[in-house]
This record gives structure tokens, sequence and C-alpha cells, in this order.
């Protein structure tokens, strides 16, 4: 009996018959994009009926939207044109209209792009293309070269010239201003062929379309629709009238959020009762279109309906987390972690999870369906998450559920104005120790709460002040914990993310330029409970002392900072330094905190072991040459010497060698050949952040930051980056493996224990030198983003992700990118590791793409988040217009039962065991 109740129990705890188990043929299912934008805030929009070009029963109705204007702009534009539903606001389609040069996604960098509608096309001109797109499909109708007329543009006297598109009669002209009082038409272009045309505007006729204001007109009446701008805020005026006199009139209900801008006012339709349907564009990028009409219950008002909102601000998110919000439970008034995980509220869970499971059961044979939108049904297996987002350019903290693709939540940040100028927004979550936060609560900082932090410059009465504002939300349920500002001394140098204080369980040290510190949420009026001062003086009693440290991106120096504990406040003393002259910050990377490393070592195939470096304080800083400015004259003496020649008395001669005709003799005794054919112009920077100490430098040649800029991966004892490479026209992908040393297979036995140190430290030299293997691999496209999937042990094979410019998210085998794959035959201990022979080209395999069929555009981010099944890992792109969420088995489905497992008899067997007992 008590054997059979144990088997029972665990069958009930373990056995996932009954709380929607999860079968390998589910894999797959939640692979897709939870979000599309079209671009980002809109500045131009057009009315476009679809059903001339496409006859259909029903009406088809497009609005064609664009956040470039007719006027061309540098970098103001994220190069889309996309095409929503009259109706309803469905995304139709969406181009990027730049030229070749940029990617998709990101903003121009020849020069921006200018959008003009016309009736019958959109126009698109960037300074290497004019295009037309039609409005209804999105197809491109014709292009035309217009390079000649920006090549003058180029020199100092033209730099404030700008370009323009005007369209009269069929002809699309591009105007160049020079001045407010010189106006001249640079080319005209028919705009139905794309031909150029003698026929040109007048640029005395040319006027500014005005987007502060839009009026419908029938019956001798003008009702009018206007952004009256105030000091801090916008607001939405109507008036109603012919066009002598116009009188004000109350709209019922229309409100602007506080906080947000008016960017313009696009009229789409005017009907013949003095109605009209508006596209209202905020800064925030929130898209809103109103049909107003007059009130039928107040004949000298009128009313506003929405008729379909979007929020464009998701195109350019900047940062972003995935928490788990499978459980929303209530805590005690005490709100420690022992009242959430306790014993009886585990026990909750589990009957809150088998009543959901009989109920679904229930429905499913009485009904014909279950509840699949509820994300508690699958929280056991930690499989709902909520997706936090922050958007640098819309000032907007999102919620989104990754099951629903809904936005459950926004907070507004701090946004530029009159009086202040935002300078970043950071998402700040976790401990600065290497405890595993994916679930529960780890390290005294709750994994759910996150923290906001706003860096701005404030004018008041012509002194500048540096003000740190900052939000605290529970991210699942998205609650506002608090919220607050304060004031700097000087500008923030680093982030370190610690327990907080003052409710919010978030906290973050600021550490500022003049070595003082900040902690944010500060502690509470006359407190002086510091979370920071406390965590300092713990980690100086224990260990060699709390360390920071603050970059220099424009001159590329990091210096490392030592936290120490002065009287109430924590002060900061640089202990180290590292510095690459001549040279620009590009990316830095840093070790996931979160990541869980299975095994310190990698065991080969002849059972030797090869330690892995995990050194936790090191940084990865890639750099790029700015100019060839090492000395006065403008060049780089170490690049200078590798390059010259050597003669027989060693010293390096400036004198440029002289190739030899093919067939001739060997080298003269006298000079030797160049250490290096090509100056390098990229560099991979391996360094520990606590001493400043320099570990690896690695560099290449012929690289590139445009029009993909390098990305850059810290995972376990590995570094991957990827650059473009101007020289083969291809990606290529650097690895460097970092490891302590090797013990051979006789090394560690039950009689031989090698010397191992069991501590580390990163002041000690000889320490903490690696041993780096770096090899370079190509890649058939470009990558703008790389990733790594992560599982609750480590123990799944960790999987490399990478976004391509084509659109497509793949994987990639680590083994495949591994530095120790031979160069010659593959040795039978080798081919027991799974080692390839080496080659150059990296193949691009179909089943191993996580996006299949989907097109997810301009990725800049790639996060993973665990699951409570070791085999499934949850990974989410974005950065562009598209948000693309997937889950993927990096070791196949091993904790998963199959497709033929027999449901039924498993209940039987355990029913005929409840009777038994």
């Amino acid at each position: 009996m008590r054997n059979q109740l144990l088997v029972l129990g665990l069958l009930l705890l373990n056995v996932p018959w009954y709380c929607g188990a999860l079968f390998a043929e589910d894999a797959g299912q939640l692979d897709r994009l939870i979000s599309s934008a079209g671009h980002a805030a809109v500045r131009t929009a057009q009315y476009y009926d679809a059903t001339v070009d496409h006859p259909s029963p029903t009406k088809r109705e497009l609005v064609v939207t664009s956040d470039a204007t007719a006027t061309l702009l540098h970098d103001a534009s994220s190069c889309y044109v996309a095409a929503r539903t009259f109706a309803t606001g469905a995304l139709v389609w969406r181009r990027n209209v730049c030229g070749g040069a940029t990617t998709a996604g990101s903003r121009s960098s020849t020069g921006g792009v200018a959008v003009l509608p016309t009736e019958s096309a959109m126009i698109s001109l960037d300074p290497n293309v004019l295009r037309a797109w039609s409005p209804t499909t999105g197809d491109l109708l014709w292009e035309t070269s217009v390079v000649e007329l920006f090549k003058n543009t180029n020199d100092d006297s033209s730099s404030s010239r700008t370009f323009s598109l005007v369209e009269r009669e069929g002809v699309v002209s591009l105007v160049q201003k020079g001045s407010a009082t010189v106006v001249v038409v640079a080319a005209s272009f028919d705009a139905a062929t794309g031909t150029e045309t003698t026929q040109a505007i007048d640029p005395k006729s040319m006027t500014q379309t005005s987007t502060d204001s839009v009026s419908c007109a029938k019956s001798n009446q003008r009702f009018t629709l206007s952004i009256q701008k105030n000091e801090n805020n916008t607001t939405l005026v109507a008036t109603v009238g012919d066009d002598t006199h116009q009188q004000p009139v109350q709209i019922n209900p229309i409100s602007t959020p506080k906080g947000t801008t008016l960017l313009g006012l696009h009229l789409l339709s005017c009907t013949q009762n003095s109605a009209m349907t508006v596209l209202v564009a905020t800064s925030r990028g929130t898209t809103t279109v109103l049909r107003i009409a007059k009130d039928t219950s107040d004949a000298v008002s009128f009313r506003a309906t929405v008729v379909w909102s979007a929020e464009e601000g998701l195109a350019s998110l900047s940062s972003g987390l995935l928490v788990d919000a499978s459980h929303g439970f209530q805590e005690g008034s005490d709100g420690t972690p022992e009242t959430v995980l306790s014993v009886a509220w585990r026990w909750r869970l589990h009957w809150e999870s088998l009543r959901r499971s009989v109920a679904d059961v229930a429905s499913a044979a009485l009904l014909g369906f279950t509840n699949d939108d509820d994300e508690d049904a699958v929280g056991e297996f930690g499989f709902s998450k909520r997706a936090a987002f922050v958007s640098d350019t819309a000032h907007r903290l999102y919620g989104i559920s990754i099951r629903t693709g809904h936005i459950e939540y926004q907070h507004d940040l701090p946004a530029s104005s009159n009086t202040a100028t935002i300078n970043w927004h950071r998402l700040v979550h976790g401990s600065p120790n290497a405890l595993h936060t994916a679930r529960g609560i780890h390290g005294k900082a709750h994994t759910k709460e996150v923290l906001v932090v706003t860096s701005s410059l404030t004018t008041t009465m012509e002194v500048e002040r540096e003000i740190i504002s900052w939000l605290c939300v529970e991210a699942a349920s998205g609650s506002l914990v608090g919220q607050g500002t304060l004031d700097i001394s000087s500008a923030v140098a680093q982030i370190v993310p610690l327990p907080g204080s003052s409710g919010c369980r978030q906290g973050a040290l600021l550490v500022l330029q003049d070595l003082s510190t900040v902690m944010v949420p500060p502690p509470p009026i006359g407190s002086n409970d510091s979370a920071a001062l406390s965590y300092v003086e713990a980690s100086n009693a224990v260990t060699n002392g709390f360390f920071a440290h603050r970059l220099d991106k424009e001159n590329a120096a990091m210096e490392s900072l030592r936290l120490l504990p002065q009287k109430d406040a924590v002060v900061a003393q640089v202990s180290g330094m590292a510095r690459f002259p001549g040279e620009t910050i590009v990316s830095v990377a840093y070790p996931n905190r979160e990541e869980v490393i299975q095994s310190p070592c990698n065991v080969l195939g002849d059972q030797s072991l090869l330690l892995k470096y995990l050194n936790p304080h090191i940084v990865v800083i890639m750099t790029m040459s700015s100019s060839r400015n090492g000395d006065s004259d403008g060049k780089d003496p170490f690049a200078d010497a590798l390059k010259s020649p050597v003669t027989a008395e060693g010293a390096a001669t400036t004198t440029k060698q002289k190739r030899k005709p093919a067939g001739a003799g060997g080298v003269t005794p006298e000079t030797t050949q160049p250490l290096v054919d090509e100056e390098p112009n990229l560099f991979v920077n391996v360094i520990d952040s606590v001493s400043g100490r320099v570990l690896y430098r690695a560099s290449h040649a012929n690289a590139v930051a445009e029009p993909v800029a390098p990305s850059l991966l810290v995972s376990e004892n590995w570094i991957v980056y990827s650059y473009l490479n101007a020289r083969t026209r291809r990606a290529e992908v650097g690895v460097l493996s970092l490891y302590e040393g090797m013990i051979d297979n006789k090394g560690l036995t039950a009689f031989t224990t090698p010397e191992q140190s069991a501590q580390f430290s990163s002041l000690d030299a000889r320490e903490s030198k690696p041993v780096v293997l770096s090899k370079t691999y190509s890649l058939a496209k470009p990558v703008s983003a790389l990733g790594v999937t992560s599982t609750r042990g480590g123990i799944s094979a960790k999987m490399l992700i990478l976004s391509g410019i084509d659109g497509q998210v793949f994987t990639v085998d680590r083994k495949m990118l591994e530095p120790r794959r031979p160069l010659g035959q593959v040795k039978d201990s080798e081919k027991m590791e799974g080692l390839r022979q080496y080659s150059e080209l990296i193949p691009m395999i179909s089943y191993l793409s996580l996006s299949y069929t989907q097109t997810v555009e301009g990725v800049k981010h790639i996060v993973s988040a665990p699951t409570d099944l070791e085999s499934q890992s949850l990974v989410m792109a974005f950065g562009g217009p598209d948000i693309f969420f997937a889950r993927t088995s990096p070791s196949r489905g091993f904790d998963l039962l199959p497709d033929s497992f027999n449901r039924v008899m498993l209940s039987i067997v355990v029913v005929v065991l409840l009777l038994g007992a």
C-alpha cells in the first residue's frame, strides 16, 4: 500500500498528464512574430483605394505611412515604408526603401531617405537611387540612379544644401535648397515611368505642406483640426465655420496623454457632413486613426471615435529581457521569500494545475476545444514569460506577452523637451554575482522587478544639471513599485546592479565620472541603511574587494575602479588602466551573469581535460582604427614597422619593396618580406576589468563598420564576433576560446591529483593569463546580431544564434565554430569529440533556421531564457520593426514525452493504483 501511494505521488508531482503536458509534436507551435511594426513615429501618411488596381467584391482601402518626410535628412529615418488596412490597421506590406548600402532596419548612413506620396505611387529618394513603389502591393515600379546629382554636395560649399521631393501634374522634381532664398530644381522625372523629363515646376510656386492642421470643407462649412503647441505639451483644437469665421468646438471624448508630443495630423478622408478621418501621430510612436463626426445628441459638438491604434515605438527597441510570468501569486504582508516558497504555496499551485487540467479535459470531451490562451496552463514548465522592452526613441517601457503578442502594459519614460535632453535609458535587472536568477528569489534581488534608469541634462536659468530618473516596475504584471528623480554631480560611468531598497527590490549603484557613487533607488530619508554600502563592506571583508570600471569610447580607454566604503558613502579609486591610442570603441560585451555552466572543462577524445578559463571579470572591447594617427605625422609606427621590409641588420626600412616577377629567384639576403601585407584596423581586446590588464588582443584587416556594424558575444570561455571584410566582400566570424591549461589522460586518477589552485585572483598576473585558441570562419551573408541559447542546467548543447540581414534567424552548432578543428586529416580521438576538418565557409543549414518562412527585419539584439525543461530554450530577437519569438531544442527534446506515448494507459494505471490503495 505504501509503495502504491508513493508511486501515485510521484506520478502526480512529476508526470505531467494532468497539467498541460508538452509532447514532441508541440515543438514549433510558438515560433512566430509576436509583433510587427511599420517603422518609427509616423511623419508621412496617405490614403489609397486599392480596389481600383485590384478589383474585389469588398472595398480594399490602405493607409501608407513612413517615418520620413519629403526632405532628405541625414539619419532621420528607419528606411521603411509600410501599408496598413484603413479599417483595422493590420500590416499589409513593408518595404526597405533605402539604397543597397543600408541594411534593413538600420538608419541610413548614406545621407538619409525622403518619401513623397503621389496619386499613383510612393516616391523614395536616397543619395543613390530614386524609386517608385506601388502603394497597393509594395512592388517596385521603377528606379533611376541619381548619384551624379549628389557628387557636388560633398564639398564644403554645399554642405548646407538639402534635397526635397515635389510632385506636380505627374512630374516628380528634385529640388535643391541652398538657403532660404536659393531654390533650384536639380532634375525632373516622369512619375509613371521614371524617365527624366525637361518639364519642371516653378520654384516660386512651391508651398510647404503643414501637418500641424487638417481641414475638411463640405457644403460651405469647414471643419479644422489643429495642433496647439504649449511650452511643455501639445493639444488638439477643433474649429468649425466658413472661410471668414471659425468657431471653436468641443470634441468628445478626445485627450492627449501627458508628456506626449503630437508630431502631425494627416487627413485620410472627408465626407459630406464635414466629418473626417484623420491619422494622429505622436513622438512616442503611438499612431491613432480617429473618425470625427457631429454628435447626434448635441448639435454643437463633435464626437471622435478611435478606428484603430498602432504602436510604432516597437520598431525601435534598444534593450529587453524575458521574465517569468507563470505564477501571479499574492505575497504575505511581510513579503519574505519564505512566504512565497513555502510547501503550502507549492501544493496550492499543484492543486490549481490539476483543477485546470480537469477543466480542459472536460472542455475537450464535451465542447471540442481547450483554453489555449491561459498562460498559467504551461506555467509549470516555465514557458510563460513576459518580455520587457525599453525604447530609446519612443521613451517607453513595454511589457509584451510572448504567448499572445499583446502589449500588457507600458510606462512612459522621461522624454526630451525644451529644457531637458535625454542621454539614455538603461534596463537594470539581476545582481552583480553569478547566481542563476531564472526563477524565484536569488541573490537578494527579486527576479520579476526591473529598474529603468534615465540620464538627462536639464537646463534651468542657463545652468545645466545632470538628472537621474528611475522607474521600478514589477515586470510580470506591470504594476508600478516606485519612481523618482535625483541630482548627480557628474555623468554616469557605469551601472552596477544591486539589491534595492525603498520598496524596490531591484537597485543599482551608479558610478560617476568624478569617482563618486549614487544608489538608485536612494535609501529613505534619515536612514543610513544603504544596500550599496553593505554590499561593498561585505565584499571587502571576504574578498579582495568590489570592483567596477568606466569606459571612454572616443579615446578607447578603460579604467578599473575599486569601490571602497568611506563613512556613509561608497567612493571609487582607480586601480588599473588599458588604453588603445588611435582607436575607437565600436562594441563591448560581458559574460552573462545568469549563464549556467555545466562543466568547468572539456573532455577530449583521448580522455584528456581542457580546463576552461571562466573569469567573470573579463570584458571584451572591440575597437577600430579611427585614423592613422599614432604619431604627429598621422602614421601608426607599430603597423608601419610590421609592413616594412626588414634589412639584414634588423632595421626596418620605409622604402616599399618591389615584387619580383614570376619565376625569379629567391629573396636577396639583404631584405626579407614584411611581417604583414595589410594594416589591421579591427581589434578584439580581452581585458580583466579588475586589474585593467589586457589578456589577449586579436587583429583583423579590411574590416568595415558599414552597412552592418560588428557584433560581439561572450559565452562561457568563448568569444564570438562577426564583421564584414571589404576585401573578400563577405562576412567573417572570429572565435576565441580561453583555457587555463590541460590535464592529460593520466594526470587525474584515483592515485594521482594534478596541482591546481583552488583560488583565482585577477590581480595575480601569472594566474590570470589564459591560453587562447582562435579561428576565423566565413559566412555567406552578413550578421546583424549574435546570441546563444540558454537552458536551466546548462546540460544541453549551446547553439549560436545569428541574425542575417536577409531577415532570417538561424542557429549554428558551436562545434562548427570550434577553434580546434584540425587543418589536416581528422584523427580518431578528434572524431570522438565530433570535430570535423577545418572548412572556412560555415554552411547555413535550412532545418536549423528558427524563423522558417518568417522574415524578421532589422534584428539588432538576441536574448534567450531557460525553461523548467532542460531541452527547451526560449529565444527573442528584436531591434527592428519585427519582434520574433521561438522555442528551440539545442539537443533535441530528450525530456519530452514522444507523440507515441500511451497516455490512456498511464491514466488507467493511475486509476487502478488509486482503487487498489
